[in-house]
């Protein structure tokens, strides 16, 4: 078990923190969310405050995830066994695929048509 300056981390501990930053990514979810609105000059409503918010949460969920018992966690020491480059580039590749899995998840949520329609193209014409 991961160790901070006063001790092991507990597990009550850990998952208090991971809630409080999974909160904190659906904040910065619903930042990104008007940013985006602002740059294609589209007023934001309601829903996609909360929209944004949800897909926030869902990436926030994943990637702090993995961070608290992927990386800090038991499991972490697969990690800490590499190189400190392949490390980082190992952690990179997986907060990208998490993030992108988030996307799809929050896609899948709110515009089940755009992914319906994007596997009808992919498999061709009926």
């Amino acid at each position: 078990m991961p160790e901070t300056m006063t001790g092991p981390i507990s597990n009550r501990a850990r998952l208090s923190l991971y809630i409080r930053m999974t909160l904190a990514a659906g904040l910065l979810g619903i930042a990104l969310g008007y940013y985006l609105q602002l740059i294609g000059r589209i007023e934001m409503t309601g829903f996609q405050v909360f929209a944004f918010a949800v897909r926030g949460i869902i990436v926030g969920a994943l990637i702090w995830a993995f961070e608290l018992w992927g990386v800090i966690g038991p499991k972490g020491s697969r990690l800490a066994g590499l190189t400190p480059p392949a490390r980082f580039a190992a952690r990179i590749a997986i907060y990208l695929i998490l993030g992108e899995l988030g996307f799809w998840i929050g896609e899948a949520i709110f515009e089940p048509h755009e992914i319906l329609d994007l596997f009808q193209t992919a498999n061709g014409p009926n």
